[in-house]
């Protein structure tokens, strides 16, 4: 219940600080919780839940303070990314929730395909889209009207 009055940073400092055995049992409700909701079971590691707190933070305070997030990289790497960090939701948010949020995010960027059709290949990748069957597979999966 505490959770519901505290900002993510506070949420991700509170974990950061408890005692393994809490973070352990934080880990173990996130991937019961995503073998309740998901098709394919995942373990999620105390270590992966705070790379992706630590990601989703980065992003978040960049989005608060309306700086330019599509291509910024969280510690320098192309891998700490926008994408991944869309990818990461799908280890903390159930399966309805997470496939309608990367179905809208994905009709952004096919819209963008469509606006800047020379230029969209290179805007996928600063967001961190990096694979050309990625790529094709954001643009081709939903019809371009």
């Amino acid at each position: 219940m505490l959770a519901n009055d505290l900002s993510l940073g506070q949420i991700v400092w509170l974990f950061q600080i408890s005692a393994p055995q809490v973070r352990l049992a934080v880990a173990e409700s996130f991937t019961d919780l995503y073998a309740d909701t998901h098709d394919t079971p995942r373990k999620i590691t105390i270590k992966r839940l705070n790379t992706i707190y630590s990601r989703l933070v980065f992003f978040r305070n960049l989005c608060a303070h309306d700086e330019r997030c599509y291509c910024a990289h969280a510690n320098e790497r192309f891998n700490e990314s926008v994408f991944q960090a869309v990818n990461d939701l799908s280890y903390l948010l159930d399966q309805e929730s997470y496939i309608a949020f990367r179905h809208q995010f994905y009709e952004l960027l096919r819209r963008m395909a469509i606006a800047l059709p020379d230029q969209y290949c290179q805007m996928f990748k600063a967001i961190g889209v990096t694979d050309q069957s990625a790529i094709d597979d954001i643009v081709g999966r939903l019809p371009m009207q």
